[in-house]
């Protein structure tokens, strides 16, 4: 008599395990929208792309472009998720790597390009052309071109080329540049040519 109930016993328990597993389960993660994904990979493709744009035509580093990117990717964090839930249900860790993968270009790229938009004071030089040397580091397939009297020595990311114009600048006698004031302070070049 006492095989069966153990059975029975058994039997009822294993499905109230499966049945608290199955609740559990649909209570632990919000489902993340479909089109949700498809938004954060276009925003990625696309900050990075004009971010790159923007970022070579601002006389801004590497390391502060990092921060503005960084800065940019943590403030939807400070928004609590019990908020953020509401509005859109996804997933914690979603969440973050939306931020930094989705807002964090998009933004730093919108920042450097309201900065060159605004940008004001247009100022046009002509200098020559007294040589060139080539990068260092990630940019050593550069050509940075040196001017008369160390003219714009703290804007060699404006001097520096890629090797497709190393012939124009070895042909070329002045260099003439049109440097603009940004509106956050970063240095825009709005034109150059050799001649």
């Amino acid at each position: 008599m006492s095989y069966p109930i153990a059975l029975i016993m058994l039997n009822v328990a294993q499905k109230n395990k499966y049945y608290h597993s199955l609740e559990l389960d649909s209570k632990s993660e919000p489902e993340t929208p479909k089109w949700l994904a498809l938004g954060l990979a276009s925003s990625w493709f696309i900050g990075l792309l004009l971010l790159f744009w923007v970022y070579s035509s601002t006389n801004i580093s590497f390391m502060e472009t990092l921060k503005w990117f960084a800065l940019f990717s943590l403030i939807f964090t400070l928004i609590p998720y019990k908020w953020m839930v509401k509005i859109l249900p996804i997933d914690y860790t979603y969440m973050i790597v939306a931020n930094v993968m989705g807002f964090g270009p998009t933004l730093t790229s919108i920042f450097l390009l309201i900065n060159m938009i605004l940008a004001t004071g247009a100022v046009t030089e002509s200098h020559k052309i007294t040589g060139y040397n080539y990068g260092e580091g990630f940019s050593k397939s550069q050509t940075v071109i040196r001017l008369e009297n160390n003219a714009l020595t703290d804007l060699e990311k404006f001097r520096s080329f890629d090797p497709a114009y190393r012939s124009q600048i070895r042909e070329s006698e002045t260099f003439t540049i049109t440097i603009s004031n940004g509106f956050f302070g970063y240095e825009v070049l709005a034109d150059y040519k050799f001649e």
